[in-house]
C-alpha cells in the first residue's frame, strides 16, 4: 500500500504518526540515528519524499518529534514510579528522585539515544520556529513534572526539581556515549586494568543527578 496525499486533518495526523512510528521502528531495529535519511524513511513508510516534506521540514524534525514523544512518555513513567515520601521516611528526596529518574531513563533507550545527539545532530537542521516550539514545549513539560515531584515529596522545592529535570539531557549526553562505547573500546576495556573506564549508565546517571540535586539543595538553603 502506498499512501496518497492526505487532505483532511485526521488524515494528516494519521500520516504524520505513521512516519513517526516508521522512524521509531527503524531506529529500534538498529538504524544509525546519524545517517537515517528521509529517502529511507519515505521508502519504508511507502510514501514519496515530497509527501514526507508536507509533515516534516527535515529528517532532524522527525527526530525532534520522536524525542518529544519519548520525553512525554518518560514523564508518565516518572509519575508512576516515584514513591510518595511519607512523614518520617529516612530516604532523602534527592536520593528518591535521582534513583527514579535513572531507573526510568534506562528503560527508554531511544529517549537516551536521541538526547545524547540532541545538540550534535537533532538540532542542526531545523528552523528556529520548529526549534523554538520544541524548547517551549520542553519547558512546559519540565515545569509540570517539577510541580508533580514537589507535590509528591512535600517540603521540597519545585524550582530545584525544574533545574534538575532540565539537566537530565545534559547528564545523558555526557554519559551515554561512555556507557555505550564502540565495539573495539568494549573489547579493550575487558582488560582488568582498564575496568575503571567502564560505565554503568543507570548507576552513573543516578550518581550524577544525586550530586546535582545535593548541590542545588545546598545553594538554595
Amino acid at each position: 500500500m502506498r499512501y496518497v496525499r492526505a487532505r483532511q486533518p485526521e488524515q494528516k495526523a494519521e500520516r504524520r504518526e505513521h512516519l513517526l512510528t516508521t522512524a521509531r521502528a527503524m531506529l529500534e531495529s538498529g538504524e544509525d540515528v546519524r545517517t537515517l535519511s528521509l529517502n529511507a524513511l519515505a521508502r519504508r513508510a511507502k510514501m514519496t519524499k515530497s509527501n514526507v516534506y508536507r509533515y516534516f521540514e527535515s529528517r532532524e524534525a522527525v527526530l525532534l518529534a520522536l524525542l518529544e514523544q519519548e520525553w512525554a512518555a518518560w514523564g508518565d513513567d516518572v509519575r508512576s514510579a516515584l514513591p510518595i515520601r511519607q512523614g518520617g521516611h529516612k530516604t532523602q528526596p534527592e536520593v528518591l528522585v535521582a534513583r527514579c529518574f535513572a531507573r526510568t531513563l534506562v528503560r527508554r533507550p531511544l529517549l537516551c539515544l536521541l538526547m545524547s545527539v540532541l545538540c550534535s545532530v537533532v538540532e542542526q537542521n531545523v528552523s528556529e520556529e520548529v526549534l523554538g516550539a520544541f524548547k517551549r514545549g520542553g519547558l512546559e513539560f519540565a515545569n509540570t513534572l517539577a510541580v508533580f515531584v514537589e507535590t509528591t515529596l512535600p517540603g521540597t522545592s519545585r524550582h530545584m526539581w525544574l533545574h534538575l529535570i532540565l539537566d537530565v539531557p545534559v547528564v545523558v549526553t555526557g554519559l551515554y556515549p561512555f556507557a555505550h562505547p564502540a565495539p573495539n573500546a568494549q573489547r579493550a576495556m575487558q582488560d582488568p586494568e582498564l575496568h575503571v573506564f567502564r560505565r554503568s549508565f543507570e548507576r552513573d546517571v543516578e550518581r550524577f543527578l544525586h550530586a546535582l540535586a545535593i548541590c542545588m539543595h545546598g545553594s538554595s538553603g
